[in-house]
């Protein structure tokens, strides 16, 4: 396992902002993961958990403790001839196209879907109409407080939009077992080629730098479309950020952005939402590190219920 000191974050983040890991470890084996949390679970700063980047803030002024990086856990084996498992780290579009290799459908959605297989678990990741939860089976998690690594059976993870049982137990996600069907190959392909398309056609490109979608839904509405009528596509903060004037829940990194001008941006615009919609939009992103006063105040107003 790689152990390295002060180490820069921002090269693994999609929106690349943030700054220095004070340590950063990158396990090899789930097993190297579970011993490194376990570890630093007790610590004044605990540890923070890195997978692709995606649907992740981090703060300008780093992060101290342990940051543990799930890059290197890269794992996908066929068990069966519908069963696959897959490591937390592994890429979302590199297990759907495993996944279509073997003739299997159901993970088709994932193609599109930018961030690791961890992370799509931990927020039920989806798209149009395909969620993780019709393909897990199973959760290999480390439960902290027994010290143990143990298997979850999908019924048992509460899975809604957007959220599971991870976002409120003392679970680390590890890896994931997923049970999905044998299908036609060429239909397959026109599902994955239709989710590649749409994203190039009404989401930002890959080549920009964003965390994906920064907001969640509200019932019965679209975050996006909120934002638009608010004018989120035409606001600029400290002409370095800015939501996409190609979807208005995006945020577009052009100009070296710090953690501070993203959540000035998100609450201006969270702000504009609640007073014109009586709607307190819910960040989907994650914001994780040292953060200042400002940007704690900020950050809990938007979070609150």
């Amino acid at each position: 396992m790689e152990i390295l000191q002060n180490f820069d974050l921002k090269p693994y983040t999609t929106l690349k902002i943030g700054g220095s890991a004070q340590t950063a470890y990158l396990p090899s084996t789930i097993e190297e993961m579970a011993d490194v949390v376990i570890s630093h679970k007790n610590d004044e700063n605990s540890y923070s958990l890195i997978g692709a980047g995606s649907n992740l803030l981090i703060s300008s002024n780093g992060i101290s403790g342990a940051s543990v990086l799930t890059k290197n856990l890269k794992t996908v084996k066929q068990i069966d001839d519908n069963t696959f498992y897959a490591e937390c780290g592994v890429k979302s579009s590199a297990f759907s196209k495993a996944v279509f290799d073997a003739g299997v459908q159901g993970a088709e959605f994932l193609i599109g879907i930018p961030g690791s297989i961890g992370g799509a678990i931990y927020m039920n990741a989806g798209a149009h109409g395909q969620n993780i939860k019709d393909i897990i089976s199973s959760v290999k998690v480390l439960d902290k407080n027994a010290a143990c690594i143990i298997d979850i059976p999908a019924n048992e993870l509460d899975f809604t939009y957007r959220s599971s049982t991870f976002m409120s137990k003392d679970y680390v996600i590890l890896a994931g077992t997923f049970k999905m069907q044998k299908g036609d190959e060429n239909k397959i392909k026109e599902r994955m080629d239709f989710h590649v398309n749409y994203r190039a056609e009404h989401h930002p490109p890959l080549s920009e730098y964003s965390a994906g979608s920064t907001f969640r839904n509200p019932d019965g509405d679209y975050a996006a479309n909120l934002l638009e009528k608010v004018g989120a596509k035409e606001y600029i903060e400290n002409g370095k950020i800015r939501f996409s004037t190609k979807h208005a829940n995006f945020l577009y990194n052009f100009d070296d952005a710090s953690s501070l001008d993203t959540v000035r941006l998100m609450y201006k615009m969270w702000d504009r939402v609640n007073k014109e919609f009586n709607i307190k939009l819910q960040p989907e992103i994650r914001f994780i590190g040292n953060k200042t006063e400002e940007e704690i105040e900020l950050w809990k107003n938007m979070t609150e219920l």
